[in-house]
């Protein structure tokens, strides 16, 4: 990783300047920058120590888990889930389509919105069909993706397709 960047400036005697640092992490580690401020005219070197540490940012899923319970072959059924942003920016949030075909020709589980921007202190609505197309157990367990956030959500995903069985006897 580079930190270090050089960049010059040249501000007028008895003139103010602002300096802004912005830091955009991409893992929760401490980080360090070490900067000089130079006056060549006054052979004068100011040395700056920038640290900057992170925590996980504050976007979490209302719940872990769906169960879909029983559902009868060709019928679908509709879960709401909330994914929360609880901090002061945006987040983008995305869900790894791989997790959604691990039984694509036997089920069909969709999502949507699959991609969305969560504004700042507020929620994101997203729902999830299921819909089973031959008899058996369903196990999803689908990542979403959250951009500048180290670990993704996860929501765990189960469902179970019946058929109608028929006796007659006489």
């Amino acid at each position: 990783k580079q930190w270090y960047q050089r960049r010059v400036a040249i501000t007028a005697g008895g003139r103010k300047a602002t300096i802004t640092f912005d830091f955009v992490p991409t893992s929760l580690e401490l980080v360090e920058s070490f900067w000089r401020f130079t006056i060549p005219s006054l052979s004068l070197t100011v040395p700056l120590l920038v640290v900057g540490m992170t925590k996980e940012p504050k976007v979490v899923i209302d719940r872990s888990q769906i169960n879909f319970r029983s559902l009868l072959l060709g019928r679908h059924a509709l879960e709401r889930v909330h994914i929360v942003n609880d901090e002061e920016t945006p987040f983008n949030i995305s869900f790894d389509e791989k997790c959604m075909t691990a039984h694509s020709s036997t089920a069909v589980l969709q999502v949507e919105p699959m991609q969305a921007t969560i504004p700042p202190k507020s929620s994101l609505a997203v729902d999830v069909i299921f819909e089973p197309h031959a008899e058996g157990l369903f196990n999803y367990n689908l990542v979403i993706d959250v951009k500048k956030k180290p670990s993704p959500l996860l929501l765990n995903i189960k469902g179970e397709g019946n058929k109608m069985q028929e006796s007659c006897s006489v």
